[in-house]
């Protein structure tokens, strides 16, 4: 069994100290401590997990949900029980999973030396404490809700873990469960904010957000709802209204007792405002909340396309990514044809961008059309060509690429072996002039970039660039950009490989 430091140092980051072990002597069946026990037990070929509802089933673990942030957190304690001196199971870990967050995995050390008397350590053997998580949650309603856990066997070069895992099926996700009660802490008639996000509907951007009621005690009176502009996130005479809502009444209750507000962010606030933050407040209490609002937007175009089609048109295509933190609004994008003439081709609209993803945008032409007014010249891509977007780059909405032949794509670069394997792929070509640069992009099937090199050649001549099946990690079909060229003018080549 082999543990390295860095997998004890991942396991005990969120450790806090514990003095108590499970309780022996009885105790109400509410607990309110907000603690959910978890031991592990440890055999030499298989392992299992005990939560508190398999100690006591009437256990009832109550959590406090805080208002009016309606967060929670959870303390899971955790206790490892070796029932073996030595284990065959290799590196496994424990994995939480909760209502409002993602996997927390947990990495489980190898059983203590035994001690010289073995007899007195089989008599005393005890649950050892192991770590403490604490698992948040939010925007979440009062009711009954479950932590999740199952334990996994991992590789112990790479730590990814078996998929499907060798153990008994009594320690997958849905048969350990910790089943939880959330209860309101909110007063009495008590209006609060919450919810605030932004999404797109039909490519524009909506601000969503809903009051709730969290008092038994229903509301009668009309609220007055005002959403501000503003600079930070305090509320002052700084600030700017920008829309007035109403809300006539709400029902008492909790969780169900709400009222959803939608509206349409340039609407009510231009893209070219110069505040950070909308604030919504509700101006009978004086209760507000804030959201962080788009403002430096950063569209840029991170790839460039020209190929034949498979109906025998040309396709003109590129790609726009959101590089900033914030969703971009929506935006066009313009291809022309650098000329004398610079003709524009056409400008097509393309939807709001989440932060981090990409958009490709194609345009089809006939052969006929390609070879009178493309073919040989410079075809200039740009995103938002008009600069109706405030952006914290404006210099990296244009690419450049020269459009060639696209009957000579297959004859320029060659794969080999394609398919390939654990010995890579070459990719085979010759540089007909010297100081060429290559650019070769390896995408998979959702247009993420896998791979990417750039090499400068001062000779011509035969070359080879070289992917390690280590660059190429999962099997499957990847689509490559290979573009070559000098003083920032590229021809490109596309085409298709498959890793088995």
């Amino acid at each position: 069994m082999k543990f390295t430091q860095s997998s004890f140092i991942f396991c005990f980051l969120s450790i806090l100290l514990l003095h108590e072990l499970y309780p022996q002597e009885e105790k109400s069946k509410d607990s309110n401590d907000g603690d959910i026990k978890v031991i592990i037990e440890v055999y030499e070929d298989t392992a299992k997990i005990i939560v508190p509802q398999d100690l006591d089933p009437d256990v009832n673990i109550r959590i406090p949900l805080s208002f009016p942030e309606e967060r929670f957190s959870i303390s899971v304690p955790i206790y490892i029980d070796y029932k073996t001196e030595t284990t065959n199971l290799g590196l496994f870990r424990l994995a939480i999973l909760s209502p409002r967050t993602s996997l927390i995995p947990v990495n489980i050390p190898p059983p203590p030396p035994p001690p010289i008397n073995r007899t007195l350590h089989k008599n005393v053997r005890s649950p050892i404490f192991l770590t403490k998580i604490v698992v948040d949650g939010f925007d979440i309603s009062e009711g009954i809700y479950s932590l999740r856990f199952k334990l996994q066997i991992c590789h112990e070069d790479d730590g990814i873990c078996f998929i499907p895992s060798p153990l008994p099926s009594e320690n997958l996700i849905h048969e350990n469960e910790s089943a939880f009660e959330l209860y309101s802490t909110a007063p009495p008639s008590s209006l609060g904010i919450v919810g605030l996000h932004f999404d797109t509907v039909d490519s524009d951007l909506r601000f969503n957000f809903r009051v709730e009621n969290f008092s038994p005690t229903p509301s009668n009176d009309t609220s007055k709802i005002e959403i501000y502009s503003s600079l930070d996130e305090e509320f002052d005479s700084s600030d700017i209204l920008q829309k007035t809502l109403y809300l006539y009444g709400l029902g008492g209750g909790f969780g169900i007792n709400y009222k959803w507000f939608r509206v349409f962010y340039n609407d009510f606030i231009s893209s070219k405002s110069n505040s950070n933050f909308l604030i919504v407040r509700l101006d009978d209490s004086g209760t507000y909340k804030t959201a962080t609002i788009a403002q430096y937007q950063n569209l840029t175009i991170s790839d460039a396309r020209i190929y034949r089609h498979y109906n025998q048109s040309i396709a003109l295509s590129c790609t726009v990514t959101n590089t900033s933190t914030t969703t971009s609004p929506k935006s066009k994008v313009n291809f022309k044809e650098e000329s004398s003439y610079r003709r524009d081709l056409v400008t097509k609209t393309i939807p709001s961008i989440l932060p981090g993803e990409s958009k490709v945008t194609t345009i089809y032409v006939s052969q006929n059309e390609y070879n009178i007014y493309i073919h040989r010249n410079t075809i200039i891509f740009s995103v938002d060509p008009d600069n109706t977007i405030k952006e914290s780059n404006e210099d990296d909405n244009r690419k450049r690429l020269k459009a060639l032949d696209p009957g000579g794509i297959e004859n320029f670069v060659k794969t080999s072996p394609n398919p390939f394997g654990s010995n890579g792929i070459n990719f085979d070509f010759a540089t007909t002039s010297v100081n060429t640069t290559i650019k070769l992009n390896i995408y998979n099937q959702q247009g993420i970039l896998q791979y990417h090199t750039s090499e400068f050649y001062p000779t011509k001549g035969d070359k080879t660039i070289h992917v390690s099946s280590d660059d190429i990690v999962h099997q499957g079909t990847y689509h490559y950009s290979f573009l070559f060229g000098r003083n920032d003018r590229y021809y490109s080549f596309t085409g298709t490989i498959m890793k088995q």
